[in-house]
This record gives C-alpha cells, structure tokens and sequence, in this order.
C-alpha cells in the first residue's frame, strides 16, 4: 500500500488533495484513491511522479527502510543516488557494464 495521506483530516480536504495530485500527475482522482487503498498497484513511474510531486522518495512513499535492503544493496544506494547526474551514454555503459559482470559470473558457474 502506498501510503499518500497521513494527516488525520476531513474528508473534503482529503479529496481536494487527491484531486491536485491526479490533476499534477495526470491521474483521475479515483486512481489515487485506489492506489492509497492498496486496490490497484501503480507502475513504477507512477510511483516515481507521485514521490516528485509529494517532495519524497518513492522507499518513503512505499513505506520501505532502508534497513530492510539487502546489505549489498545498502552500499550500493548512494551510487544510485549520484546515477542521475551522469550523461544518458555513461549510464548506458554502467548498464551495460552490470550485465557484462552478470554474464562473467553465469560463465563461472559450473
């Protein structure tokens, strides 16, 4: 479940939120709704849209701590981070890099 509203309010204020953030995200009102009931699972980029807009990340959005990451991917979360100010090409190599290590360690495998 994503967690968008915490404040205990009315109901009135609660879907006038909704509402701004369907019209900022381009969403109807009731796919917000859904989404923060757990009845529909958005996709990822919805996910990301929403967290810009609320000035969150999506782990917080999704209510997920980083404590509950695998350790390896601990370490690696601040690289992530430092990802988005690199050159559309220099990602592409760190992709293509990673399945190259992917590729290597399949190959190592008996």
């Amino acid at each position: 479940m994503v967690t968008l509203w915490t404040n205990a309010a009315t109901t009135k204020s609660r879907k006038a939120f909704q509402a701004q953030l369907a019209d900022a995200r381009d969403l109807t009102p009731a796919a917000i709704s859904q989404i923060e009931a757990g009845e529909r699972v958005p996709a990822f980029k919805t996910i990301l849209a929403i967290a810009k807009a609320l000035k969150t990340t999506p782990d917080d959005l999704m209510g997920i701590e980083t404590s509950q990451l695998d350790p390896s991917l601990q370490e690696l979360s601040g690289l992530f981070k430092d990802l988005k100010a690199i050159s559309h090409d220099d990602l592409e190599k760190v992709k293509d890099f990673a399945k190259y290590l992917l590729f290597q360690r399949k190959s190592d495998q008996p």
